[in-house]
């Protein structure tokens, strides 16, 4: 393809997020696959149009942007697709440390705080607060 496509697409929601990958990529912040990197008809029948709701999100945050990494997803979904996001498994389930603490209704800034220190995560979330600190707990005021 050449480097001028005529996809009529430009402007749409699913091509600032082809712009906005490849600006990234061009930045050296990541890598992009040959084939989108040179046509974004080539993005389109990889991942189609973009959801409502979804952005362009890369499963392993470590790889490049292609086919096999790249999916359509939620802020939330994003959110917990981190390096740093902890997860849990309480029996059967697994959820991240955010959503356990909401749960357990613990405030998760505590229950994070807590994690940090080397505390066990599942004693972080079963471990009452102590309500002499209860007043500094955003979510307890």
């Amino acid at each position: 393809m050449s480097e001028y496509e005529f996809h009529g697409m430009t402007g749409t929601k699913t091509y600032t997020s082809y712009d906005n990958m490849m600006r990234r990529c061009r930045n050296g912040y990541s890598e992009v696959c040959d084939s989108w990197s040179k046509s974004f008809l080539s993005f389109m029948d990889d991942m189609g149009e973009r959801p409502i709701g979804k952005t362009l999100d890369r499963i392993d945050g470590s790889k490049g942007y292609s086919p096999d990494n790249c999916r359509w997803a939620t802020p939330k979904e994003q959110s917990i697709n981190r390096k740093t996001t902890i997860f849990v498994t309480i029996g059967c389930e697994e959820k991240c440390l955010k959503d356990w603490a909401a749960v357990y209704g613990l405030p998760y800034e505590t229950v994070q705080r807590r994690v940090k220190r080397g505390m066990d995560p599942l004693e972080a979330l079963t471990k009452p607060i102590d309500s002499r600190y209860q007043r500094f707990d955003r979510k307890n005021t």
